[in-house]
């Protein structure tokens, strides 16, 4: 596998700009993105809970880290990452068919 060469790549960037991710602000040093799939399935309250839940939990991990947490019997999958674009921590919050 060391010799694969990688012919193509969908960074968040790509996401944001196709409108899969939809970037919802900053908290701290970290970007948040919300999942299309994510704003269409749950209602504001639920979206309000799911970030706040979500972002604590991930606190505890760090980056990079994935948990899964649920919001009124939904599920929702908060990860973390890297945007080496915007050189700052990334927490995507979506739904399992979104990953």
């Amino acid at each position: 596998m060391d010799d694969w060469e990688v012919i193509d790549s969908y960074t968040r960037k790509d996401a944001l700009e196709d409108g899969f991710h939809v970037n919802v602000g900053q908290l701290g040093n970290a970007l948040v993105d919300l999942t299309d799939t994510l704003i269409r399935e749950l209602d504001k309250v639920e979206l309000a809970m799911a970030i706040v839940k979500g972002l604590n939990e991930i606190q505890k991990y760090g980056v990079p880290s994935q948990v899964f947490i649920d919001v009124n019997g939904k599920e929702v999958i908060v990860a973390s990452g890297y945007d080496p674009e915007e050189k700052k921590p990334v927490v995507t919050i979506m739904r399992p068919d979104d990953w």
